[in-house]
């Protein structure tokens, strides 16, 4: 027999025998080879079976399908997932937590980004971390023979594993007396997000507000950071296209209901001029009082 006709030959008796079974187990792990199932053009037809994996069509179930011939949900899996996305979820959510402005001025100013108030981002982030660490605790439980071998290892006589354990340990016990005692460079942690608060979101002119929560308080009090009188502040905000309900209305009604921001509103009946804070209103008052008496 010419060479080639036995290279020819050969390939159809291996299928043939391994169809019939004549390897014994291969049959099964057969249907696997190359990444896939090995198949011919006769037999995929429905009615010869569906491949060299038996005559009944199909071969049987693969790895990924049950016994029906569905696939099965795999908790350890689905934790896997879980402890994934919310991890990046919870990434994403905490880097805005981080370089959030103050809340006086994310009020003042009707702060978003994306779509989202800072009240927004801070549940969604306190959400997401509830999911994260019950993703984390199921993860705990499937994989808790694992890591329970881990920890008697490593207490046995410091064995396999102790090195690595305590330096993680050591190093969580760093960030919190770091994060605690202010030491760097793990204080510079907190340091940044007061930094973003108060640097890289500080407002200028009518963005600032006078003090915090001042957009809660009545027109007829608030005009005085401005240094006018609730008359003439009428006035001005109405000369821009505001009507305040009355001098017990507070700014962020007023807002509201224009669908603008406090700051906003006070930057197009004042301009950028920015409102005195509780020290400084109390001593213009005491000076005004002062020139009164005088």
């Amino acid at each position: 027999m010419p060479v080639n006709q036995g290279k020819g030959l050969f390939f159809p008796a291996m299928v043939v025998s391994f169809r019939a079974g004549s390897w014994g187990d291969q049959e099964k792990k057969g249907s696997y080879l190359f990444g896939g199932r090995l198949e011919n053009k006769e037999d995929s037809s429905p009615g010869k079976g569906g491949g060299v994996g038996g005559e009944s069509g199909g071969g049987g179930p693969t790895m990924e399908e049950g016994r029906n011939g569905r696939r099965s949900f795999e908790g350890r899996r689905f934790t896997s997932f879980l402890l994934f996305f919310s991890f990046l979820s919870c990434t994403v959510t905490g880097i805005f937590c981080y370089i959030k402005p103050k809340g006086a001025l994310a009020h003042w100013t009707d702060w978003t980004f994306l779509g989202l108030s800072k009240e927004g981002w801070e549940g969604t982030h306190m959400s997401l971390s509830l999911l994260f660490l019950a993703a984390a605790a199921a993860h705990l439980w499937f994989n808790g023979k694992a890591l329970a071998g881990y920890f008697r290892k490593a207490a046995a006589s410091f064995g396999k594993g102790a090195l690595e354990g305590g330096t993680a340990l050591l190093l969580v016990l760093l960030f919190w007396a770091g994060t605690l005692g202010k030491v760097p460079p793990v204080s510079w942690i907190p340091a940044g997000h007061g930094w973003f608060k108060k640097e890289v979101w500080k407002g200028v002119g009518a963005s600032s507000p006078p003090w915090d929560g001042a957009e809660k308080i009545p027109l007829g009090e608030l005009a005085g950071a401005y240094g006018l009188g609730f008359p003439e502040f009428r006035k001005k905000l109405e000369a821009a296209g505001f009507t305040p309900a009355g001098r017990e209305e507070t700014l962020a009604g007023l807002a509201g209901r224009y669908g603008l921001s406090p700051a906003g509103v006070i930057r197009r009946a004042l301009g950028e001029k920015t409102g005195l804070g509780p020290e400084k209103l109390l001593e213009a008052l005491e000076r005004a009082g002062g020139k009164e008496k005088g």
